[in-house]
């Protein structure tokens, strides 16, 4: 700073001599424009330009409105200079340079051709340059060509380097690639473009401790660049260091506050540590900045999901979906909010979508598999979940899911061992509680089963579905008062929409029997009622209601149920039985009834 404030102290006195001199006024603007005061360099080559029109004047004032993104009148600028010297091969390199990001490419091509002619000094850096035009456009032989060759007359130069290596990198050649930024890097260990490129490499390749060693290091040398904070801030997430993510985007955003790409990065840290507020906040605010932001719009929805606030996660997924109908995020989180609703055919619709762009989702795996279970496809559901933990052994929804079909299958031992290692895993997962309290109890380990589901009910005591469990154990351990205590306050919040219509239809039978255990007839009677309407097969449910009808002397109704369980069941000891005791009932009360008659 100190040289350029002398410099312009310098040209200060000499214009103040020979004040119609333009030469110092140019070099007086070209001084402004290196230290990026574009408004002084302006004027003051402006001013030697109305003096005298001279080319350097006209290069310096075309590279100010290159700095000020005036690409047209930098053009005119460049057009004049090279009026005054047309053979200038630096203000053809540089001409080719606006001429590329007007995307006139093949006027840039004539101006390095003309360079190549002109200045065989400088044919590597040309050929550098002309093989970058070729990559703009797609025409990556050509370009090839002419980094190689470049190359090939000074193997260390780094501007070929840097071009070689971003075209092997869109060609998908990652190794050909880092072979030429670990050049750059041997020529030049404190390139940032180097560490950068390096490091995008890296993390293309999955190799995230080296991808975030470049990123430290490109961010030593230059602390403030947004770019490298965005992505070393995406490295630490993807490794799960959440709080180094949010340092390096709490840096970011207080160098650009109202960058909507920070703002969704932190907002999607603060909702895998789920602080969802925090979250919130951010994308809320991204939102206002980039309303179309699908990636905002995805995050927010599954905020709301995990919130269970359904409608607005609804809201903000069809949003995103409609913005890129293949984003996977939106379409899994879709998927299961749509399970979770029960609108099963929807969620499927969402989550064969995701296996098609992703057929590795254990997230969708998991739901899918969890759809067919509540449809009662086994099959289908056992293949979706054993391929999940394929993936990801250690999938606490996926096990806790399996577990619960494998008891639907009676596969008991099954059941528990993938149960256990979901509360292995995450040992408050209420789902898995249930679904081990309800195996433990099928196996007659009541103390255990109680256990499980006592925990789940010290923290939601009015859940209907571990409270049908627990009455029907208490109903098996002959505690009636407290089996119709938890029955019932089971039935009384039937609306929850976590409560499956299987388990209601098992707390009618349960408190159905216990009816019938203590003599209320009449009560039985209604709970089988209902329950045998949704489920007319249901052996026990037939069974139990065939014996109120024999308690209360209607035999030929007792009769009508039992033969439908010996239809079902035709060895059944229960039924046969009781249809024994019927008979005979029936046959002694005719005989009786017989007997008043002829009285």
């Amino acid at each position: 700073m100190f040289k350029w404030n002398s410099a312009l102290q310098d040209l200060g006195i000499a214009i103040q001599r020979h004040p119609q001199k333009p030469r110092a006024y140019a070099l007086r603007g070209e001084v402004y424009r290196l230290m990026e005061k574009f408004d002084m360099a302006m004027i003051d080559l402006s001013k030697s330009l109305k003096l005298q029109q001279n080319a350097f004047a006209f290069r310096a004032r075309a590279e100010v409105n290159c700095s000020l993104a005036k690409y047209a009148e930098a053009i005119s600028d460049f057009n004049s200079a090279l009026n005054l010297e047309p053979n200038n091969s630096y203000t053809l390199t540089r001409r080719s340079k606006v001429y590329c990001n007007l995307k006139l490419f093949p006027e840039a091509l004539d101006d390095l051709d003309n360079v190549l002619m002109l200045d065989p000094r400088n044919t590597s850096s040309t050929l550098a340059n002309r093989g970058e035009v070729y990559r703009l456009i797609g025409r990556f032989d050509m370009a090839l060509a002419d980094l190689n060759s470049a190359l090939e007359r000074e193997e260390n130069n780094t501007l070929a380097l840097e071009r070689r290596g971003a075209l092997f990198r869109q060609m998908g050649k990652n190794v050909e690639a880092l072979m030429d930024f670990d050049n750059i890097l041997k020529l030049n260990p404190k390139s940032v473009f180097g560490h950068k490129n390096r490091g995008e490499i890296y993390q293309a390749l999955g190799n995230l401790n080296e991808a975030l060693y470049n990123f430290d290091e490109a961010l030593k040398l230059e602390r403030d660049n947004l770019s490298l904070l965005k992505h070393r801030s995406e490295i630490h997430r993807l490794l799960g260091n959440y709080q180094s993510a949010i340092n390096d985007l709490n840096h970011a955003l207080s160098i650009e506050p109202n960058d909507a790409f920070l703002l969704r990065g932190r907002g999607e840290v603060y909702r895998l540590i789920q602080c969802f507020d925090l979250s919130l906040t951010d994308f809320d605010k991204a939102l206002e900045i980039d309303p179309g932001n699908a990636f905002a719009l995805t995050s927010r929805g599954e905020v709301y999901r995990m919130l269970r606030k359904g409608a607005e996660a609804l809201n903000d997924l069809d949003h995103a979906i409609t913005l890129i109908p293949n984003n996977l995020l939106a379409r899994e989180s879709r998927g299961a909010l749509n399970r979770t609703f029960r609108r099963y055919e929807e969620a499927l619709r969402d989550l064969d979508y995701a296996l098609q762009l992703k057929p590795s989702s254990v997230f969708a795996l998991a739901n899918r598999g969890a759809i067919y279970y509540m449809l009662s496809r086994y099959y289908e559901a056992q293949i979706d979940l054993d391929k999940a933990l394929e993936y990801d052994p250690n999938h606490a929804f996926t096990l806790e899911t399996r577990g619960a079909l494998y008891n639907t299958l009676g596969k008991y031992d099954k059941a528990l061992s993938d149960l256990d290692r979901a509360l292995s895993i995450e040992p408050e997962n209420s789902w898995a509680l249930c679904y081990r309290g309800e195996v433990l109890f099928t196996l007659e380990k009541y103390d255990e089963a109680l256990e499980d589901l006592n925990r789940v009910l010290d923290l939601q005591p009015n859940w209907c579905y571990p409270l049908s469990v627990r009455g029907a154990l208490y109903r098996s351990l002959g505690c009636y008062t407290k089996a119709l205590e938890d029955l019932t306050s089971s039935l009384r919040n039937a609306k929850d929409r976590a409560y499956n219509i299987k388990y209601e239809n098992k707390a009618l039978l349960n408190r159905g029997s216990v009816y019938r255990i203590i003599g209320k007839f009449d009560e039985a009677l209604i709970d089988f009622n209902k329950a045998l309407l949704r489920d007319p097969n249901n052996i026990f449910g037939l069974c139990e209601r065939s014996y109120v009808y024999y308690s209360l002397e209607m035999y030929d109704y007792a009769l009508l149920d039992i033969n439908v369980v010996l239809v079902i069941d035709p060895h059944n000891s229960f039924a046969q039985n009781l249809k024994s005791k019927v008979e005979f009932a029936q046959n002694d009360k005719n005989l009786n009834d017989d007997n008043k008659d002829n009285f």
